[in-house]
């Protein structure tokens, strides 16, 4: 029982390293939240909302929508 429990550590030790390593500014318990929902291939696509927050500039406003808005196809 020792000896599996370990390897379940070590198995989630290296997940939490790639996390960091490929998605470094992600939250690890979304990453965990959207795999676990793409296991369980529900109808629906998993829907999260995303806050961004800029300087109060006017033409930074304008120069990052574009760009957002492309990135993350919306």
């Amino acid at each position: 029982m020792m000896s599996e429990l370990q390897e379940i550590r070590n198995v989630y030790q290296g997940l939490e390293t790639l996390y960091q390593t490929y998605l470094p500014k992600v939250d690890p318990e979304l990453l965990h939240d959207l795999l676990i929902r793409e296991e369980e291939k529900s109808e629906r696509a998993p829907f999260y909302m995303v806050e961004v927050f800029t300087k109060a500039d006017f033409k930074t406003a304008f120069a990052i929508s574009p760009a957002f808005v492309c990135r993350t196809s919306l």
